[in-house]
């Protein structure tokens, strides 16, 4: 009975392992995503397709999360403004 708790304990953690693989995949393929949206340009003037609300909408997640995959990969639209 020794073996198999110790075996069942192994299993359980490897389980845990490929969860939080998983996980990890699943984050930085929707990562890809959005900034693969943000990318994205409509017509000649190279204007972005998509506002930050609806690539939000697209990958199931909040704006401000678009917003800092944006400023992550040098892709944020939105300019800090200076208070003086």
């Amino acid at each position: 009975m020794g073996k198999t708790n110790c075996r069942i304990g192994n299993l359980e953690k490897k389980v845990n392992q490929l969860a939080t693989e998983l996980h990890s995949f699943k984050k930085e393929s929707n990562e890809r995503y959005i900034v693969d949206k943000l990318r994205e340009t409509d017509g000649p003037f190279n204007k972005p397709r998509y506002v930050y609300e609806e690539i939000a909408n697209m990958a199931k997640c909040s704006p401000s999360y678009v917003s800092k995959v944006a400023s992550e990969n040098g892709l944020s639209r939105r300019s800090i403004k200076k208070v003086d």
